[in-house]
């Protein structure tokens, strides 16, 4: 059977999201404005609208199931969060993933029962078509995204003191017991553009400078703490 994607809003991140997962699953776009409607029909997909009062029992009956992703993408942090809590309610079964602005809004969403959150900044187009390309890390992804795992992608920030504060990147992906996967540098200095290690590119990391990691949660916060991220 199909797997289908249901995508709520329909944000700029929430378009990258929808056009890299259509050729492998079913799409479909809630959205509540006349202006996001228009641009995913124009896009070329299914769309429904929906009001905050629904209540999702209908549409679960129909989506809800093991294999079904949902995505809470909507712009406005309160209507995501309480559209991740009505979701949560009728759909049992099917994975739910939240874009988040910031990590106070991530563990709200998991408290209102997503099963994985995202802050945006590490879920960039340009990140999502980065490892699209790249199959081995590809399918690190659809575990993320589409299983109940315990692999999660976070960021790290480099703080002052930290012993990789003058490294470079070639320095620290050789580092032979590092038990995370380093997908790309923020560089703050850069105006936060994104530095992928898969690129080659031998990034000098500064204070400040963000890590985009990719590891089961222990390993994370074992690797937070040995380099003194926060």
């Amino acid at each position: 059977m199909e797997s289908t994607v249901l995508i709520f809003g329909y944000s700029e991140y929430a378009v990258q999201i929808a056009k890299q997962v259509r050729s492998l699953h079913h799409v479909r776009i809630f959205v509540h404005t006349d202006g996001e409607a228009q641009r995913a029909l124009e896009d070329g997909f299914e769309v429904e609208r929906f009001d905050f009062s629904d209540r999702w029992h209908d549409d679960a009956q129909h989506y809800d199931a093991f294999q079904n992703v949902l995505y809470c993408a909507l712009e406005g942090r309160e209507e995501n969060l309480f559209l991740t809590l009505s979701l949560r309610d009728a759909f049992v079964r099917s994975t739910i993933v939240a874009l988040a602005g910031n990590h106070e809004d991530v563990h709200k969403l998991k408290m209102a029962g997503a099963d994985k959150v995202f802050p945006i900044v590490q879920m960039t187009a340009d990140l999502i078509v980065d490892l699209i390309e790249k199959p081995i890390v590809t399918d690190v992804l659809h575990k993320i995204l589409y299983e109940k795992s315990d692999l999660q992608i976070a960021q790290i920030t480099i703080t002052k003191g930290s012993w990789l504060c003058g490294k470079r990147t070639h320095d620290l992906l050789w580092e032979g017991d590092l038990e995370v996967i380093i997908i790309a540098i923020v560089d703050l200095e850069l105006h936060s553009t994104f530095v992928f290690t898969a690129k080659g590119l031998n990034h000098h990391i500064d204070e400040g400078d963000i890590l985009v990691v990719i590891g089961y949660h222990g390993q994370i916060e074992a690797f937070r703490a040995s380099i003194g991220g926060a």
